[in-house]
């Protein structure tokens, strides 16, 4: 692990922690071509380069290859490595010899491990609003009725999704972040929920989980809103109060780049404005407190959204609690003591809520006296885990009735005649449980319509290696579903996880992120299957290697979707009593690229239609370098 010298219970166990984060293996890198002294940025008592390095362009493309992201290389990592940890972005540097720059800041402890673990990436992500951010808002004079408007546009919206195609496209392309491809690339090659289950499947589960969202968190979608990681101007180009943001788009063409020479990776960034970290005081450490080892912005260019007047409020100063040192070297029995206080102390959760509620009460909004010290609390607080310092809520601070969003028991609640009332109630009124358990998710082999346009002459030499790579995707599948016990496939496939046990708002958090990384992990490993040819396919044309994986590609899809082959699924499946409620579908779309080839093919010869709308765009893109 390391050496772990420091001297204070609580960081000495962070430090350790350290270790246990979820991470990617990528590429080693001598310490040689690693500077660990790379100089902070630091003035007025602030470090403005508080947990950010720079990596080199080169190392940053074999980190994306390790990672499957060179057709959209990201241009920053999360990482550990070596006992240090934050964000590295790309920036050029003098000295070619130096692949990582790493910061003072970043180092947390001495550790000889040479290998960078990527935690997260830069990668689309799009925005949404929150009760906090709604609260917030609002106390700066955004007015009640632009949230109103915002969530009936989104309501509306997911109402006709499952019937408008176009409607289903747009929420797929700005709102699903890269989960949403698949089924974008669906229905743009022309594939339909009403004939297509796996498709309808995942729009149902989408439609459903956002239903939820905006039940419990008021997870308003926010079109010109992004979530991003932020980093450092190293060239101290950018003037206190300024920043620079440049924010990514969905490009289903770039799902294609691996196609050859005739689909191009295209460019879909957006200059927006941007980030700050110069001045008096670090705009991150402004904002919560926070730093640039991995934090994310929310950043919204929504006009709507922006305080009358641009009205901003001072910032409160974040000054941590004092570290108190031993004299001597931490033991385990302190780390474990420490674990057990930290469990039954572990309250932000707990002052967040009480922030909201007297927010929700107070005619002064979350400007409340009340609010304000429930603020410094937290901040305190979110530090216990690195500080050990016990934050305690004045029993005046502890809600005696909540408002009735909470979803607290009727005797605990009230009706709140605030905006997030207002919102929840909407969504109540409208939709009941039965929303969230639809039968457009129930399906059985009956219900699979197999599409003969998939079929590929020549497909019958790959179906043998189908079979037996979709009985093992499958099996870890259900053992996923099994673990953490949701419902549905498309849940997971989707990312849109709306069924599993409802535990704290932060757990389930964690339980969500943590089974969209394993199937992450989990569909990356059977793309890998579907990629590989034998040796001697490497003299073909591009074209001919095409030929090639649509017949594979075809061959996953009937081992999937042919009556002959779902019979076989569920016969392996044991007795009824033993089988899952629906059959498999998501193999198939794995490669869902060159389905859509074949599909796209198919449907143009027969029609010949060029249309215009952003539904047909692929279609479009398709056709033209297919020579259609």
């Amino acid at each position: 692990m390391g050496k772990f010298t420091n001297r204070n219970v609580a960081k000495c166990a962070a430090r350790m922690g350290q270790c246990f984060s979820s991470t990617y293996a990528t590429v080693a890198v001598s310490p040689s071509k690693v500077d660990f002294d790379f100089p902070d940025v630091k003035r007025n008592g602030y470090t403005f380069s508080d947990g950010i390095g720079i990596i080199s362009e080169d190392l940053a493309m074999q980190v994306a290859a390790k990672l499957q992201l060179t057709d959209n290389p990201p241009s920053a990592y999360q990482i550990r490595f070596a006992g240090c940890k934050g964000v590295v972005a790309c920036w050029p540097r003098n000295d070619d010899k130096i692949k990582l720059s790493l910061r003072p800041s970043m180092n947390k402890f001495h550790s000889e491990h040479t290998i960078v673990e990527v935690c997260s990436w830069t990668r689309f992500q799009p925005g949404f609003l929150n009760r906090q951010i709604i609260l917030l808002l609002s106390a700066l004079g955004v007015r009640g009725d632009i949230f109103w408007k915002m969530q009936e546009s989104m309501v509306s919206n997911l109402d006709q999704m499952m019937e408008n195609a176009d409607v289903a496209f747009d929420i797929l392309t700005t709102s699903c972040a890269d989960e949403g491809n698949t089924g974008a690339i669906m229905l743009s090659a022309g594939f339909r929920p009403q004939t297509e289950p796996h498709l309808r499947s995942m729009l149902t589960c989408i439609r459903a989980a956002q239903l939820a969202d905006l039940r419990e968190k008021a997870r308003i979608f926010v079109p010109s809103g992004r979530w991003l990681m932020g980093c450092l101007d190293e060239l101290g180009v950018l003037e206190q109060g300024q920043c620079f943001v440049q924010v990514s788009r969905s490009c289903l063409e770039n799902c294609f780049s691996k196609h050859g020479s005739r689909f191009s990776e295209t460019k879909n960034l957006q200059v927006v404005k941007g980030l700050v970290i110069v001045g008096d005081r670090p705009h991150t450490d402004e904002a919560s407190g926070s730093d640039l080892d991995g934090d994310l912005y929310f950043v919204a260019w929504e006009d709507v959204l922006i305080p009358p007047g641009k009205r901003s409020w001072p910032p409160m100063e974040y000054t941590a609690a004092p570290v108190k040192e031993q004299t001597r070297p931490v033991t385990h029995l302190e780390i474990i003591d420490f674990f057990t206080k930290n469990m039954v102390n572990e309250n932000p959760g707990i002052i967040c809520n009480a922030h909201v509620v007297h927010a929700d009460s107070s005619p002064y909004g979350a400007l409340d006296e009340k609010c304000l010290k429930l603020a410094e609390l937290a901040a305190l607080a979110v530090d216990f885990p690195k500080t050990g310092k016990v934050v305690t809520m004045p029993n005046d601070l502890k809600p005696k009735m909540y408002p009735d969003f909470m979803g607290k028991a009727d005797n605990h609640s009230y009706k709140s005649d605030k905006i997030l009332g207002k919102l929840y109630r909407r969504i109540m009124d409208v939709y009941d449980e039965n929303t969230f358990t639809s039968s457009d998710l129930d399906f059985g082999p009956r219900d699979i319509v197999y599409d003969t346009d998939l079929e590929v002459l020549g497909s019958d030499e790959f179906i043998n290696e189908a079979w037996g790579l979709k009985c093992s995707y499958v099996g870890q599948v259900y053992g996923l579903l099994a673990q953490y016990k949701v419902s549905k496939e498309a849940e997971i496939v989707t990312g849109h996880v709306w069924s599993i046990p409802k535990y704290s708002s932060r757990k389930t958090g964690e339980l969500k992120e943590k089974l969209k990384h394993a199937y992450s992990c989990l569909k990356r490993e059977f793309r890998q299957h579907f990629d590989k040819l034998t040796p001697s396919v490497d003299e073909l044309s591009d074209e001919e290697k095409n030929d090639l994986y649509e017949k594979k590609a075809s061959a996953w899809y009937r081992v999937s979707y042919n009556s002959e082959w779902v019979k076989r699924s569920l016969d392996l499946q044991g007795p009824d009593g033993e089988r899952h409620a629906d059959p498999s579908l998501s193999f198939a779309w794995i490669p869902s690229d060159y389905l859509a080839r074949i599909k796209v093919r198919r449907g143009r010869k027969r029609n010949g239609e060029h249309l215009h709308k952003p539904i047909d765009s692929l279609a479009n893109y398709l056709s033209e370098r297919l020579e259609l």
